[in-house]
């Protein structure tokens, strides 16, 4: 699946381009504009919350939907979309929280959706879910 491949590079690429610079997790939620507070308070500490961050890197949901959109199969990227929606939401990832929303709302509307819409926000799905990844490392 050329769309895992290409996600993969560009974790790799942009993991490396850190060059083993760190951030903060307050710093890291500010690059999304959230306030770190809440998910401290919720998580109990920092390191936890560094603990479920990490776990996403390895979460295969997001490349259940990248191979569900290749396929066309917009029922399984209904069910991937709205799992990883939901993770981001528990870790207030906002931007990928928000571009799961649209894309689970247009899947969920309809059987056979706009297939132009369905990927244009698929898109913005993929660009938020890279730079959050993207950023991971630097946190853990």
């Amino acid at each position: 699946v050329h769309l895992v491949a290409g996600r993969m590079a560009f974790w790799s690429v942009c993991c490396t381009e850190r060059n083993g610079k760190t951030m903060t997790i307050k710093e890291f939620y500010e690059t999304m504009g959230v306030n770190s507070e809440g998910i401290i308070a919720r998580f109990a500490n920092e390191e936890r919350v560094k603990k479920y961050l990490g776990k996403l890197l390895d979460d295969q949901t997001f490349l259940n939907l990248a191979k569900a959109m290749e396929q066309a199969d917009y029922e399984q990227a209904f069910f991937a979309v709205h799992t990883l929606k939901g993770v981001a939401a528990n870790l207030d990832l906002l931007p990928l929280y928000q571009a799961c929303g649209q894309l689970t709302e247009i899947l969920r509307e309809q059987k056979q959706p706009d297939e132009a819409q369905a990927r244009a926000v698929y898109e913005q799905v993929q660009t938020a879910y890279e730079s959050v990844i993207a950023q991971i490392p630097a946190v853990l």
